[in-house]
């Protein structure tokens, strides 16, 4: 009597073990985390996302119209922003600040209309320097560009 008392009670644990991993996969499922921040999927737009993490969402769908046409254009800019930003280390490194202020100009504007100010403001600053041929700026703040680049584009994935 007493052994059949703990194969069931064995068993519903077994079962409430199995329910709760299956819980779990779902709960995982219904989350996003970027930037060390949890998002439950439908608990927040994207919108409020996005105004969360710094975006000025607001003035960007001024420009671009509504959240349809956000998302296709910062569809397009993730597509090529890999190859643009290798363009950008690259024309640093060998010095070549004429095509740097090409690529540090065109992600300021697309990072503008995106609503990524902090990063457009400081691609701002680089496409002046590199105009001005200063390149003691660009060297001594690439880190400000590189990590503006990283915290906006693990939000940009985020949506």
């Amino acid at each position: 009597f007493h052994v059949l008392d703990y194969i069931n009670a064995y068993k519903e644990k077994a079962d409430y073990d199995k329910k709760r991993r299956i819980e779990k996969k779902e709960e995982i499922a219904n989350v996003t985390v970027v930037d060390n921040k949890t998002i439950e999927k439908g608990t927040a737009s994207k919108e409020e996302y996005l105004k969360e993490n710094g975006v000025a969402i607001d003035k960007a769908l001024t420009l671009l119209g509504d959240m349809n046409m956000y998302e296709a254009t910062l569809k397009d800019f993730l597509k090529e922003i890999d190859n643009r930003w290798e363009k950008i280390k690259s024309y640093k490194e060998s010095g070549d600040l004429a095509n740097y202020a090409v690529e540090v100009h065109s992600l300021k504007s697309d990072c503008k209309y995106l609503g990524f100010t902090k990063l457009a403001n400081i691609s701002f600053l680089h496409e002046l320097k590199s105009k001005d041929n200063d390149k003691e700026y660009i060297n001594n703040h690439f880190k400000d560009l590189e990590e503006a680049y990283n915290n906006a584009i693990k939000i940009m994935k985020g949506v």
